[in-house]
């Protein structure tokens, strides 16, 4: 092998290893925190998830989204309401609701955050049953 060859290849490798080394200490500081869900038969979904951010991150609602499956079936895009409140540098709130009532047991959340890097979560809610009190009889 030619010596100049060598060195040639050597430099190459170098130079991806530390394109590499640089573009992995870029980190996203943007984290997901335990979700609160509302999920009851013939009710509409209801699910809170908490954003971590750092105090230098901007989150525009636009950077945000979710995808709903009530079972098997995708919830169509235009029955899931997503918004961003919060008014914390660092601390939001994203909420999903759907106008279309659960009809399925299982409800699966796939959470969408960030523009340029994004983060997606995978949310499985059970829904509860509805509300099984038996109607009140008058005594006679």
């Amino acid at each position: 092998m030619h010596p100049m060859t060598y060195q040639l290849r050597v430099s190459a490798v170098a130079c991806v290893g530390a394109a590499l080394t640089l573009a992995s200490t870029t980190s996203f500081a943007l984290g997901f925190g335990r979700p609160v869900s509302h999920a009851v038969l013939g009710e509409s979904l209801s699910l809170t998830v908490p954003l971590r951010l750092e105090a230098s991150e901007e989150l525009p609602t636009e950077c945000v989204g979710a995808d709903v499956l009530f079972g098997d079936e995708r919830v169509s895009p235009s029955a899931v309401v997503v918004s961003l409140s919060g008014t914390s540098p660092t601390e939001r709130q994203l909420r999903i609701t759907t106008t279309r009532l659960v009809h399925e047991p299982v409800v699966t959340v796939h959470v969408k955050a960030g523009c340029a890097a994004s983060m997606t979560r995978k949310f499985v809610v059970l829904a509860d049953p509805p509300d099984m009190t038996p109607p009140q009889v008058a005594s006679l």
